[in-house]
This record gives structure tokens, sequence and C-alpha cells, in this order.
């Protein structure tokens, strides 16, 4: 395991948004790592803290919300 991976992925199971930023800029496949990063950056601290500027004009963005809500849903049915 590499630094980064071990900065990104502790022991102690905490990942911090510097060390996120950090593996998206180390990493050659920066489109698809950094859409890793933020989707865990966004379940672990929440949509609040990520900048506006990053989402507010994302494209179809009302069925990506969509289908997030659908994927909540399903996720936390009882079975």
């Amino acid at each position: 395991m590499g630094a980064w991976q071990e900065e990104v992925l502790p022991t102690s199971g905490a990942i911090s948004p510097g060390a996120l930023a950090e593996a998206v800029a180390a990493h050659r496949e920066s489109a698809a790592t950094g859409t890793i990063a933020g989707c865990l950056f966004g379940l672990l601290y929440g949509l609040d803290l990520v900048p506006k500027g990053l989402y507010q004009d994302l494209e179809d963005k009302q069925k990506l919300e969509d289908l997030g809500a659908a994927l909540y849903r399903l996720s936390t049915e009882e079975k």
C-alpha cells in the first residue's frame, strides 16, 4: 500500500478531506478517482461541507437526486 493509500485508508477508519484530495491528485485516473473520493467525502461529511460550485450546475442534477433518494429508500427498507 502506498503512503497516500495509508492516509486515505487508515486503520482507524477516518478519512480526512486533505487525504481524499491528495489521492485524486496522485492518481492517474483522476476523473474516476475524483468521483469516488467525492462520493466518499459526501458520505462521511455530508453535502453541507461540499462547495456548492461543485454540484449546483450539475448536468441531470434532478435525475441524480431522484436516483439517490430511490437508492436510500431501497437501502433502508425493512426486509
